[in-house]
C-alpha cells in the first residue's frame, strides 16, 4: 500500500514532467525559458535576451530540481513578435491600489490569462514593438509591464494556474502605449517619463542615492549585470546629470565590483 510520501513523490514527478512540457511548448515557439526553484533561476539567462536558446541549451536546463519556469520577456518568438506581460500584484499593494488596478484591467485586450499564487494575474501578449519594462505605477494600481530584461513565471509553476484557453493576443504596435491608454481610461494620470518611480526632474537630482541604487553600486552577479548597468548609467546621466566622462569612470569602478566583472582590462588613464 502506498504511503503519503510515495504519493507526494509521484505528484512532484508529474509536476516536473508538466513543467518541462509547458516550457518546451514556449521554446518551440522561439521563446527562451528559465527553470526556477522557489522563483530563483537555476541558470544564468542573460545571454538568451540577445541570442537564441539552442536545442542543446534547452536539454541542458535542470528541470529535475525545478518547481517552476519563466519565459524571458522582450524576446522574439518564431514569427518575430516580442513576448511581454502585464503583471497585476495583489499581495504587496494597498486595497485602494488593487481597486484601481482592477479598473485598469477592464480596458486591456483579452488575452492569455494566468493566476499567481497570491491571486494576482498575468496578461500575456505578443507585440510588434519591443516592450519596455515599467514599474512606476506599481504602488498606484498594482500593475507593471514585464518587458525587456524581465522574467515572467508561467503556469504550471508551483502555485500558478492557467485561467483560460486563449493564446497571447498580438498588439499591433506598442504594449506600453496600450497600457498607458488603459491607465488613462481608468482615471490614472500618465506621466511623460519616470526615473526610479518618480517623474523626471527638470533639474538634476541632488539628494542621497536611493536604496536600490546603493545596492546596485555594490556590484551584482552574472545575469544581472546588463540590466543593472543600464539602470545605473541612466541614473547617473539622466537623473543626477553627471557628465559623461565622470559617469564612465564611475561605471568602470562599479564593473570591478561585479562577480565577475562584465569586462576586464586596464582603464584609460584619462578616466582614472
Amino acid at each position: 500500500m502506498w504511503q503519503k510520501e510515495d504519493m507526494m513523490s509521484v505528484s512532484f514527478v508529474g509536476l516536473k514532467d508538466d513543467l518541462k512540457a509547458a516550457a518546451h511548448d514556449w521554446w518551440l515557439h522561439g521563446i527562451p525559458v528559465v527553470p526556477l526553484e522557489g522563483k530563483k533561476p537555476l541558470v544564468e539567462w542573460a545571454r538568451w535576451q540577445t541570442q537564441p536558446q539552442t536545442p542543446e541549451d534547452f536539454e541542458g536546463l535542470d528541470f529535475e530540481r525545478a518547481d517552476g519556469f519563466a519565459i524571458i520577456c522582450g524576446t522574439k518568438n518564431a514569427q518575430g513578435l516580442y513576448v511581454a506581460a502585464i503583471d497585476f500584484d495583489t499581495k504587496n499593494v494597498s486595497e485602494e491600489a488593487k481597486q484601481k488596478g482592477r479598473k485598469v484591467l477592464n480596458y486591456l485586450p483579452i488575452t492569455q490569462l494566468e493566476q499567481t499564487p497570491s491571486g494576482g494575474l498575468h496578461y500575456i501578449y505578443y507585440c510588434v514593438e519591443k516592450p519596455k519594462s515599467v514599474s512606476a505605477y506599481h504602488n498606484v494600481c498594482g500593475l507593471e509591464v514585464l518587458g525587456e530584461g524581465k522574467l515572467c513565471i508561467m503556469a504550471p509553476s508551483n502555485g500558478y494556474k492557467r485561467l483560460n484557453d486563449n493564446t497571447p493576443t498580438v498588439i499591433n504596435g506598442s504594449l506600453n502605449k496600450v497600457f498607458e491608454e488603459a491607465l488613462s481610461k481608468a482615471g490614472i494620470q500618465v506621466k511623460a517619463s519616470y526615473w526610479f518611480d518618480v517623474e523626471k526632474l527638470e533639474s538634476p537630482y541632488k539628494g542621497a542615492d536611493p536604496p536600490c541604487i546603493k545596492a546596485l553600486l555594490k556590484g551584482v552577479n552574472e545575469g544581472l549585470r546588463n540590466e543593472a548597468g543600464i539602470r545605473l548609467v541612466s541614473y547617473l546621466l539622466n537623473f543626477r546629470g553627471v557628465p559623461v566622462k565622470k559617469a564612465l569612470h564611475q561605471m568602470f569602478l562599479w564593473n570591478n565590483r561585479n562577480m565577475p566583472p562584465a569586462f576586464t582590462g586596464e582603464r584609460s588613464s584619462k578616466h582614472r
